[in-house]
């Protein structure tokens, strides 16, 4: 019932069938502070959002869930709901390149006098 609807809460866990299931981040959700908006009312398909997951032990995120939130009245018609179909889109092939030029302020580390330097590169999507 709206207003008056707590915050919704998602959990993530791991299951662990000796020593009891580990909470692996939470997020939560105002529902009525989505419900009232104007912003979130205009889209007829919720966009797909990147949440955050939270442990209470630590500040730093546990990792982000990709989710919509639609809130449907209880009257309507679950015949006439729009089905969505979320599977994974294929995979596809892509070659990225890295390329540096110059460095500087290396230290010579190794016993030749010299260094070896890299580069790291991580996709986060």
């Amino acid at each position: 019932m709206f207003p008056g609807c707590p915050q919704l809460k998602i959990a993530f866990w791991d299951y662990d069938l000796l020593f009891g299931d580990d909470l692996i981040g939470e997020t939560v959700i105002d529902l009525e502070d989505r419900y009232f908006s104007a912003d979130w009312n205009v889209f007829v398909n919720k966009p797909i959002e990147w949440r955050k997951l939270y442990h209470p032990s630590s500040k730093m995120d546990q990792g982000t869930v990709r989710m919509w939130l639609e809130i449907l009245p209880t009257s309507s018609d679950t015949r006439t709901v729009k089905e969505w179909d979320i599977t994974n889109k294929p995979a596809e092939d892509f070659e990225v390149r890295v390329v540096v030029f110059e460095s500087e302020e290396l230290k010579m580390m190794d016993v030749e006098g010299t260094t070896d330097g890299f580069v790291k590169t991580f996709f986060d999507p």
